[in-house]
């Protein structure tokens, strides 16, 4: 059975990323070079993100996840408001790849009530009438956007990129906290916990936040609505491979058995038909 990282960046454009710090993971990153990363963990699969957000990107992702089986799954990007979303994730299911849902950086919108448009609500419609799903990465300002639109879309299964964000830096998990439990009443809602919460330097977090903020995810969502990614190649910036993915399991998991069930969850939101 496959245990699976559910957030690696497989890139292809070396500009994907432009920070000041982030100059050595500017730089392609293949599926091998994961493979490598990977080998002194029981990671076998991963699930691809996407890099940039365009169509393109995404089927150059599900081309590399045709080709190696590595790849389980494929979660893209497409322009949710456009009028013709449904031919365009038509065209990409019928693609081979295994294409499970669509995910967009909110982070991106200035708007924090962009998930309430008109347009992009329809656009989620259509995802829920193809069983894919929709993974959010929102910034503090836009989750009760996102709780509305829960709301709206009870049909919709949603995955909360890096478990919303919390506030590390400054460790005042008030309002995360409350978001978070408002979106924990979605029923079809799990949270993953990727991303600061796996690479972040301790150092520059406030004293026990990431403890405090992992405990609230086990005890909001447990192990059956947490999944685990380790943000590959971002993770590689603090450190190796095989820290990060083991500081992210044991956020989430604190016995093995917890571990197992994550590792099931996983398995069942993206590879469906094992």
């Amino acid at each position: 059975m496959h245990v699976l990282d559910t957030h690696v960046h497989l890139v292809e454009d070396p500009d994907w990323v432009r920070g000041e710090h982030q100059g050595p993971v500017r730089r392609p990153f293949t599926a091998a070079d994961f493979r490598d990363h990977a080998a002194g963990t029981e990671v076998t699969a991963l699930v691809s993100v996407p890099s940039l957000p365009t169509v393109a990107e995404t089927r150059r992702m599900l081309a590399v996840a045709a080709a190696d089986p590595t790849v389980a799954a494929v979660v893209g990007w497409v322009d949710l408001t456009a009028p013709d979303v449904g031919a365009q994730l038509d065209a990409l299911m019928a693609t081979p790849g295994s294409l499970r849902g669509i995910r967009h950086s909110l982070q991106r919108e200035p708007d924090p009530d962009w998930l309430m448009r008109t347009d992009v609500l329809a656009g989620l419609r259509e995802l829920a009438e193809r069983d894919l799903l929709f993974e959010i990465l929102a910034r503090g300002d836009q989750l009760d956007a996102a709780v509305r639109m829960s709301r709206q879309r009870p049909d919709l299964t949603l995955v909360l990129d890096h478990a919303g964000n919390p506030p590390l830096a400054t460790g005042d998990l008030t309002d995360w906290e409350r978001h978070l439990r408002r979106l924990a009443q979605h029923e079809r809602l799990v949270c993953k916990v990727s991303g600061p919460m796996v690479h972040a330097e301790r150092s520059t977090l406030a004293d026990g936040a990431l403890d405090r903020s992992a405990q609230l995810v086990r005890d909001i969502f447990g192990p059956c609505r947490t999944l685990v990614g380790s943000n590959y190649p971002l993770c590689l910036l603090t450190g190796d491979y095989d820290a990060a993915w083991r500081r992210g399991l044991s956020l989430v998991a604190e016995v093995s058995g917890d571990a197992r069930q994550v590792h099931a969850t996983a398995r069942t939101l993206y590879i469906p038909s094992t």
